[in-house]
């Protein structure tokens, strides 16, 4: 049986989901009033120096992250 391809994520989907689910559903907690996918990336990169690329985020909101 093979692995997965493609590189390993460097942060998984549980710790994703453990660290942001709150800042996603309640974007007051972070002076904002909605959120965007460019912004909330946007906010991860320069709060919490995140090295989690746009196109990842949108796939780990994607997995429902709620």
């Amino acid at each position: 049986m093979k692995g997965k391809s493609g590189r390993a994520r460097k942060i998984d989907i549980e710790g994703f989901k453990g660290e942001y689910v709150s800042l996603i559903l309640e974007p007051a907690l972070a002076g904002e009033c909605h959120w965007t996918g460019i912004k909330f990336h946007g906010h991860l990169k320069k709060e919490y120096q995140e090295e989690l690329g746009y196109s990842m985020l949108l796939r780990y909101l994607s997995e429902r992250v709620t």
